[in-house]
């Protein structure tokens, strides 16, 4: 499964992405040649991926690994159910949905 996300770069600064949910992995690559590579995160590396459903505005992640933190939101029309659906079969109890 292919998402568009912006992934948080900077105090004020985000990036549009592709999160792609894939054998045990989730893959960040970016949608423009900003300088930053692709980004792989394996399920030994991930502790935990956490979905937050807003009211008004995106959706947001956050994911934590044992080498840093991901943070960023969904595009508007994303299905966070499939999101978090599409998550659990690939990470089990490491996904949180709130």
């Amino acid at each position: 499964m292919t998402y568009k996300i912006k992934l948080k770069a900077g105090f004020f600064k985000t990036q549009p992405y592709n999160l792609i949910i894939s054998q045990g992995q989730i893959i960040l690559t970016p949608q423009e040649d900003s300088g930053n590579g692709r980004l792989v995160i394996g399920e030994s590396d991930l502790k935990s991926v956490c979905l937050i459903k807003k009211d008004l505005g995106s959706d947001e992640f956050g994911i934590v690994t044992h080498s840093g933190n991901y943070i960023g939101s969904f595009a508007p029309q994303t299905d966070l159910e499939e999101v978090r659906h599409a998550l659990a079969k690939e990470f089990g109890n490491k996904v949180i949905l709130q």
